[in-house]
């Protein structure tokens, strides 16, 4: 019987050789995580508020958002695709052929039943330690959204905002975004 390795680590080599099969793998300080492809109200949310962002960022020419699949390297054994990434200009030269390898200014989730716990924990910890400023987690069934900034290495106390809110980012300020027109009507 042979031994099996206590620890298995993974890295950028073996995110590369995944299956293309609809679901999103990702790497986290060498463990693999797994996704199932979204559902339509979480890819509905991601487009809204996405296109909101890219209008204003290109409209004022303040630098790239990109919507995943977009591979974020932090290092071998952590590299994400977080649902919006933003990057200022002043971070344009860290966009590679296949990947990005600065942390964005703004890292977004969107969560799904299978991403909830990842997304407010082992992410939220991996964009603190490799300092993301700025990480807004958007959960489409509970029409909220977080908005949190790093400060001496963590995030702070997150602004919480429902839907009937208008969200003014601090990242971005002359934006208003509607927060019920991001999530759309409500589900009946």
């Amino acid at each position: 019987m042979s031994a099996v390795p206590e620890s298995v680590r993974f890295n950028y080599q073996d995110l590369l050789q995944t299956p293309d099969d609809g679901r999103r793998y990702e790497v986290a300080e060498g463990d693999l995580l797994v996704s199932p492809a979204p559902n339509p109200r979480h890819q509905r949310v991601l487009f809204e508020l996405a296109q909101l962002l890219a209008a204003h960022v290109r409209r004022l020419a303040l630098g790239t958002v990109y919507v995943a699949p977009v591979d974020v390297k932090f290092s071998d054994e952590s590299v994400v695709e977080p649902d919006i990434v933003y990057l200022s200009n002043a971070k344009a030269d860290g966009v590679l052929e296949k990947f990005i390898a600065v942390p964005p200014d703004l890292a977004v989730e969107v969560l799904s039943e299978s991403s909830r716990a990842r997304d407010f924990g082992e992410k939220m910890k991996l964009y603190a330690r490799n300092g993301v400023p700025h990480y807004w987690i958007v959960d489409p069934d509970a029409r909220r959204l977080w908005e949190y900034t790093l400060s001496g290495g963590a995030y702070g106390q997150a602004r919480e905002l429902d839907d009937a809110a208008t969200f003014e980012p601090a990242l971005f300020p002359g934006l208003a975004i509607s927060l019920s027109e991001v999530f759309g009507p409500p589900r009946k």
